[in-house]
């Protein structure tokens, strides 16, 4: 689970592609799994705003109730999500570096 974060941010990049329907159909599945789980370990370490934040993204990516935007539109949340995680990866790793020194 150490890199779930960077590999999910290359998950949406790939998202923005032209894909079949079944692919969209599972990144927002797999993407509510993923954010419910990332929200429920930082309201448990204390993290609030983070924990919000991938509650929010749990509720715009699950599938049952759909956010229907056009595909510019979820090309543009799929790049600054995928950004975002990428960047949050690498913050979190760069604080665990210092802490072990």
């Amino acid at each position: 689970m150490k890199y779930m974060k960077l590999i999910w941010g290359f998950v949406l990049f790939i998202a923005t592609l032209k894909m079949q329907y079944g692919y969209y159909q599972f990144i927002r599945f797999a993407s509510a799994i993923f954010f419910v789980y990332y929200a429920f370990f930082y309201f448990k370490d204390n993290k609030n705003v983070l924990g919000t934040l991938f509650t929010g993204l749990a509720i715009l990516f699950q599938p049952f109730f759909k956010f229907k935007f056009d595909k510019p539109i979820w090309n543009t949340i799929d790049i600054v999500l995928g950004s975002f995680l990428i960047i949050l990866y690498c913050i979190e790793n760069d604080l665990i570096k210092k802490k072990k020194k």
